[in-house]
């Protein structure tokens, strides 16, 4: 129950989850919103058809933003308490679990902006746009086969409260390019090109000893 469930609704608004479907008993009337399992100081009823309907939620995080603050916590228990305390600002602090390296000063700037440029399933290039240091967050899982650029230049991506990611952006108008490309991968194509080189060359030896 979302009304009741403090803890659910902070980690929905977390990931970013903005619309809830929901389907309602056929017995019960879809006129009204259902406000036993929504807090309409929360959901916003925005669309209906029985025996569905579709609630906005309004404390939703953007799934993409940048913040001026954070602190570090590499204790998994305390990260989850203090990601579930109400009274931690989740949209203005973000818990990393080591410190930033170099260390770069975050000031606040409300009028910064981040852009979707390209978003794929490995690829996301964000357009950023800030007159102070900011820390960038987004809600995509942390794996270490991704990959972060910033202007073409190498950066680091730092686990996020506890498991999204998090890269430090400078002042200025930069351009934020994730890409998915892990070891394994590379290692797959290595053992695969010299398997394939392996073949050609007993093909090869093997056309020279029939002639």
């Amino acid at each position: 129950d979302l009304r009741e469930n403090k803890y659910r609704q902070r980690l929905l608004n977390l990931l970013g989850v903005k619309y809830i479907l929901n389907k309602v008993d056929p017995q019960v009337s879809t006129a009204k919103a259902d406000s036993q399992t929504f807090d309409n100081s929360i959901y916003k009823l925005i669309w209906q058809k029985t025996p569905w309907q579709i609630y906005e939620n309004t404390q939703v995080l953007p799934r993409i933003f940048l913040a001026s603050s954070y602190a570090v916590e590499n204790d998994k228990d305390k990260i989850v308490r203090k990601i579930f305390d109400d009274k931690f600002n989740l949209r203005g602090k973000i818990i990393l679990e080591e410190d930033l390296f170099p260390k770069i000063t975050l000031v606040k700037d409300d009028a910064a902006k981040v852009e979707i440029k390209k978003y794929t399933p490995n690829e996301i290039v964000l357009q950023t746009v800030a007159s102070t240091n900011m820390l960038l967050f987004l809600s995509d899982n942390y794996y270490t086969g991704w990959k972060v650029s910033v202007d073409g230049e190498t950066g680091k991506i730092y686990r996020a409260d506890y498991s999204f990611r998090a890269v430090p952006i400078l002042k200025g108008n930069h351009s934020v390019r994730f890409s998915y490309n892990p070891d394994s991968f590379k290692l797959g194509l290595w053992i695969s090109a010299i398997s394939l080189l392996g073949i050609l060359v007993l093909i090869i030896l093997k056309k020279k000893n029939v002639k």
